[in-house]
């Protein structure tokens, strides 16, 4: 009857039974999601519990092996990981010095990081005179999981650097002490046509927390060219002979590329590169240097994804070609003798802009070499990259 009279009047909705066809529903809702959504909330943190339990126990049980090579970890929370290994502070016990240890993960069949340890083990043992490479203290495994012992550098890494900037660019003299430095570590690379593969800010470690002496760390990416892993690179940092993956062409001078846009970071505090994707990247490069050379396009398989030919058998983006290039070169600042910043002088931004221009050259057989780029500093044998850094550089200018 209730129904009834609720539904009594011409064209009126029946509220009673919408009331309960939406309670019947609701209750349908409720136990899906406690079916679905609430269960795998719950595996979830079943997992997540389980895998760091396990975590844990595999640090305690690494701990105990490694008091056995003269050392104990510090701390449990690593000081930096990635995805073939972890970091952490440790003590050796002969001497009570700091170290950084850096231990493997578990191989799995898709990936086997003790493969990039044993590459950055045999790097580092090949460039032990190398005074910008990160020296390798000691190695050993424990159950097959390579072990690699560094000195703890307690100056952060120049990311960390950049941020605590908040957005105040390095000046001149700062900046090509950094490059000098960093140039050095590649020469030494290329003498034995050794590539870095993964140069970025993160991995120039500064030696002392108010200096700017530094060495270059995580050479797990490290090989002779002509043996270099699939993948190489951040994605920020990666030149254009990996990007389009013309694998005959790789050498020193993708290191060198990445160079040039840590001195543009260095120079902005921002990224000069700042995509996610491969593809948007190289539209990136284009857009902002120009187009890639016909012999990179040529010999890459990825080419015509993004590029194609006129009737005149001439290269073209797809994606449409921004005349001239965007690309601005940013003002460079330099330290007056008072200590206040300004705008470095004419001759100062020419010679910082002519470091830029050839290290991001797109052709990787004329971009700037190591050698060039300490010769545009006007760095000699004994020089390692000091103070009277504005001075050189105008010097090798003029």
């Amino acid at each position: 009857m209730a129904i009834q009279n609720a539904c009594s009047a011409p064209g009126a909705f029946c509220n009673v039974y919408f009331a309960k066809t939406m309670t019947e529903s609701k209750k349908r809702v409720n136990l899906t999601r406690r079916l679905t959504v609430d269960l795998l909330n719950t595996f979830n943190g079943i997992n997540n519990h389980y895998y760091a339990a396990k975590a844990a126990t595999a640090v305690a049980a690494s701990s105990n092996s490694i008091g056995a090579h003269g050392y104990t970890l510090l701390r449990k929370k690593p000081l930096g990981e990635g995805s073939s290994a972890e970091v952490h502070l440790a003590k050796r016990l002969k001497d009570g010095g700091l170290v950084a240890m850096k231990i493997a993960r578990d191989d799995t069949k898709e990936f086997e990081p003790s493969t990039l340890m044993d590459a950055e083990k045999n790097a580092l043992e090949t460039l032990r005179h190398s005074t910008h490479v990160v020296p390798l203290l000691d190695h050993f495994a424990i159950q097959g999981k390579r072990h690699l012992v560094f000195p703890y550098m307690q100056g952060g890494s120049l990311r960390q650097r950049i941020q605590a900037r908040s957005g105040r660019p390095f000046v001149v003299e700062d900046i090509r002490s950094i490059v000098v430095q960093v140039a050095h570590a590649l020469r030494d690379m290329k003498k034995h046509n050794l590539v870095h593969g993964d140069l970025k800010p993160d991995n120039i470690m500064m030696i002392d927390p108010k200096e700017l002496h530094l060495c270059v760390i995580d050479f797990g990416m490290c090989n002779s060219a002509d043996k270099a892993f699939d993948y190489l690179q951040t994605s920020w940092y990666r030149a254009p002979e990996v990007m389009l993956n013309v694998r005959r062409l790789y050498s020193g001078a993708l290191d060198m590329w990445s160079l040039g846009c840590i001195v543009l970071e260095m120079a902005t505090c921002l990224p000069a590169f700042a995509r996610r994707s491969s593809r948007a990247q190289i539209v990136n490069h284009v857009r902002q240097l120009g187009m890639y050379p016909a012999k990179l396009l040529e010999e890459s398989e990825l080419s015509g994804q993004l590029f194609n030919r006129d009737c005149n058998g001439k290269w073209f983006p797809t994606f449409g070609l921004v005349t001239p290039p965007t690309f601005r070169m940013p003002v460079f600042q330099t330290r007056g003798a008072d200590g206040k910043i300004g705008r470095a002088p004419k001759e100062y931004q020419k010679a910082m802009a002519h470091l830029v221009e050839r290290m991001l050259d797109p052709d990787p057989e004329t971009r700037m070499t190591p050698n060039e780029a300490l010769a545009i500093c006007n760095v000699h044998d004994d020089d390692d990259g000091g103070q009277e850094a504005t001075k050189m550089v105008v010097e090798a200018d003029g």
